[in-house]
Order: C-alpha cells, then sequence, then structure tokens
C-alpha cells in the first residue's frame, strides 16, 4: 500500500540510451546457468518481450523487499530488479508491475538479501561492504550473431550496439541492425570509494582505489592469486585491502 503511494510516477526513461560495453574495456565476472539466447531484430527494433526473463531481471519473480529513502521510513513491498530496463521494480496495489520514482531520493533497496545502490549511472549491486565496497553492474548485452571460423571460434571481436529507448509501454528499442542477434548477461566489477565508481580492470584498479598500498597489495597476489572474474577472489582482495585502511 504505501509503496504505492510513495512511488506511483514512473522514472521516463524516453529515448533512454543504453551503452554496451567492449569486452577489452573491463574484466567481465563469470556467471553460471544464464545461457546467451538468439533474438530476431525486426525492422531494426528489438522488444523485451523477445528476451528471456533471465536475461533482464535479477530474480525469475518478485520477492520480499525494502526501499530505504534518505528522508523517508523504510517501504515494504515486493520488489525484483529489471537491469535490461534498470529500474527496480514493485507490485502496486491494483497488482501492477511499477518502477520506483526518482531514485536520487533513495538510500538502498533491499531485495531478499541482496542490495542494491542508486547512482547517476543507474543502479548498482553492493557484493562486499566496507570501506571501499565492491559493486556488480549487470546488463543485458546484445552483440551482432557472427560467422563462426576454425574451432567456433568467431571470425572477428563482438560488435558494440546503441539501443534507444523508443516505447515504454511495449518496450521496445531501436537498434542500429537488422538481423539475428545474441542476448547475453554481462556483470561488470567496480569499487565504490566515496560515491567515485571505479571500473575494476584488474590489480591497477586496487593500486589506484587503495593510494598507497601498492607494495602491500602486490605482496597479497603473489601470495594470493586472483581470478578477477570470479566473485570469491574478488570479495577476498576487497576485504584484504579494507584492513589497510581500517
Amino acid at each position: 500500500m504505501l509503496c504505492f503511494l510513495y512511488t506511483v510516477k514512473i522514472r521516463s526513461i524516453t529515448m533512454k540510451t543504453i551503452y554496451f560495453l567492449s569486452l577489452l574495456l573491463f574484466i567481465p565476472i563469470c556467471l553460471a546457468g544464464q545461457d546467451p539466447q538468439k533474438i530476431q531484430i525486426d525492422n531494426n527494433k528489438v522488444s523485451s518481450e523477445g528476451i528471456n526473463p533471465e536475461l533482464q531481471q535479477i530474480f525469475p519473480d518478485f520477492r520480499n523487499g525494502q526501499i530505504f529513502y534518505k528522508s523517508r521510513n523504510p517501504i515494504k513491498c515486493m520488489l525484483n530488479y529489471n537491469f535490461l530496463l534498470d529500474e527496480v521494480l514493485f507490485i502496486n496495489e491494483k497488482g501492477e508491475r511499477m518502477a520506483i520514482a526518482n531514485p536520487g531520493e533513495l538510500k538502498h533497496v533491499l531485495i531478499s538479501d541482496r542490495m542494491f545502490i542508486p547512482s547517476p549511472d543507474g543502479y548498482f549491486e553492493v557484493i562486499e561492504r566496507g570501506n571501499i565496497s565492491l559493486l556488480y553492474k549487470w546488463h543485458c548485452r546484445i552483440t551482432e550473431t557472427k560467422k563462426e571460423g576454425a574451432l567456433g571460434l568467431s571470425t572477428d571481436a563482438p560488435s558494440v550496439y546503441q539501443m534507444k529507448r523508443i516505447s515504454f509501454d511495449n518496450k521496445e528499442w531501436n537498434m542500429e541492425i537488422d538481423k539475428e542477434a545474441v542476448a547475453s548477461v554481462e556483470v561488470i566489477p567496480y569499487l565504490n570509494k566515496e560515491s567515485k565508481y571505479v571500473l575494476l580492470k584488474g590489480s591497477k584498479s586496487y593500486f589506484k582505489v587503495y593510494k598507497g598500498k601498492k607494495s602491500e597489495i602486490k605482496r597479497y597476489l603473489d601470495q594470493n592469486p586472483v581470478d578477477f572474474r570470479k566473485e570469491a577472489d574478488l570479495r577476498r582482495m576487497t576485504r584484504y585491502c579494507n584492513s589497510l585502511i581500517e
């Protein structure tokens, strides 16, 4: 009930631009159980209805959650995070799915036991909390289907596409291609220091954020090899680095 009162207005995302970054710019996290899906691009348009739910939202259904505002009491309601739309959704008193309005007024959102924080670049999931936090930015990545070469490898690097929202009700995007494409989940790690979001590209990102601790971090990496694609390794390394500044 309260959820409806506070968040009835849907944040406008008409013509919102979503960029899908090249794999060369970051180290994506390895995930299991979210297989890519071939999708048809019809007349340069793609619809969210044509993309599998697991490739656009965190949970298969709505879960118990809480919305924490900067200047209001917390609100309990059923929530889900749709990373294709980059919106936290809730069910109002009429049973309608709505988007939380004005995310800049939020401190954070809890869905089950997972925390999401708003930013000028959309929502991030908090993976490891501390003086400096480890975050994930979830994306539904759209790439052009490529011809396979020897050993089933793509003949060239994935193309990067810009999607422009042309309809909220129909959830359609205007694409730069008119052919078959592939939708997949891409999770990009960041470090968050005092609301500054640093794209995690490897050990150099830790050196940059944890200033003056380069020698200690190098020693840790020598003794504890880190796979920057694995969440468990990133969690351990972030906890260690935070211990250096407590």
